[in-house]
């Protein structure tokens, strides 16, 4: 059958002088496009889903579902295609992400069929449209991506596997594709990348790297509390409990503080994102000080967007180990750098929250 915007976007013209028609069609055609995407997506995946980055029947499906997706921008609200982005296509870019196999070659031209690199672009592209917000971006970006390669690229120093003139030339070469432009530098930065070097968080993960590099160089030492951090100390958190989800959790939760900060200290927020200096020096304050987010803030943020119940049990027995226990859904749990334990059984057991949280 022919796509929904082929039979509907060339009579749009025509209407324009029956806005009721227009309430009653605009609906209607939100619904054909998410049908449209729900149709692409079970064909997709009529196969077995297998973890494979070069998984074509995944690269056609977010091809073909954009191509469904891209000619209603400018007609339906740009939020209502934000919205059936986040519902439709990124729940399976996240996973497909998330399996992307980091080799030693990351940061050389890929070719187009199928390259490491095209699930990365896909994703720049579709915030470079406009069919993606922002804090989504930066958290696929940073949970499904930069965390995962700073973990690996972590082990691959500790364990020798590259050495320090190896290790720099993968830094420089990442730094080009996520943050300044193409690998050979000979185009401008796209709207995506200048997205990321303007976030904290991403720069922090470059800069760690860095670190991570010098520690190398300067080998396992250290002669006293002066001296720069070994890489046992700049091991990055394990990309299993760090994920897409938890990072957007965590996000919100900050922009959150950060818009509450603003309200007190009588700061307006500019439709833009853009604020002044002092508001920009509450947002450091915020992630740096005393009120910085916690792994509970992160957890509490989570139940509280699936509309899980979560509370501090209260009486005899409401601590493990000096640790509050927590009630999340009808689950007891404990949370341990940044690990969530859950009481199952007779015993406690280390868990994912993302798992913990798809069985309640």
């Amino acid at each position: 059958d022919s796509p929904p915007h082929a039979w509907i976007i060339p009579w749009l013209p025509h209407l324009d002088y029956r806005p009721s028609m227009l309430q009653n069609i605009l609906p209607q055609a939100k619904r054909k496009v998410e049908n449209s995407i729900i149709f692409l997506s079970s064909e997709s995946s009529s196969k077995k889903y297998h973890s494979s980055v070069n998984d074509a029947s995944d690269m056609a499906f977010f091809e073909a579902g954009l191509a469904v997706i891209r000619p209603w921008s400018g007609v339906l609200d740009k939020g209502v295609l934000h919205r059936i982005v986040l519902d439709c296509l990124v729940p399976r870019l996240a996973r497909h992400l998330s399996r992307i196999e980091i080799k030693h070659e990351i940061g050389t031209k890929c070719d187009d069929n199928g390259g490491v690199w095209a699930s990365v672009n896909l994703l720049f592209r579709l915030y470079d449209d406009g069919l993606l917000p922002s804090r989504e971006f930066l958290s696929l970006v940073e949970g499904e991506l930069l965390l995962r390669i700073a973990g690996i690229f972590h082990g691959w120093l500790v364990n020798r596997i590259i050495d320090v003139e190896r290790a720099a030339e993968l830094y420089v070469r990442w730094k080009l594709l996520f943050l300044s432009g193409a690998i050979d530098n000979t185009t401008s930065a796209t709207l995506s990348q200048i997205a990321l070097r303007e976030d904290n968080i991403v720069c922090r993960i470059f800069y760690g790297c860095l670190l991570m590099i010098k520690a190398a160089a300067n080998g396992s030492e250290k002669r006293d509390d002066n001296d720069d951090l070994t890489l046992d100390e700049l091991e990055p958190a394990l990309h299993e409990v760090t994920n897409y989800k938890i990072v957007q959790a965590r996000r919100t939760k900050e922009d959150r503080m950060r818009d509450e900060e603003n309200e007190m200290a009588g700061h307006s927020i500019d439709p833009t994102g853009s604020t002044n200096n002092n508001s920009t020096k509450a947002h450091t304050s915020s992630f740096h000080g005393k009120r910085g987010v916690t792994f509970k803030d992160v957890v509490e943020e989570v139940a509280q967007h699936n509309d899980i119940p979560f509370y501090p049990k209260i009486g005899p027995a409401s601590t493990k180990d000096g640790k509050v226990i927590f009630i999340l859904g009808e689950d007891q749990i404990y949370l341990d750098s940044n690990v969530v334990y859950v009481y199952r059984g007779t015993d406690w057991h280390a868990t994912s929250l993302e798992k913990l949280v798809s069985s309640l």
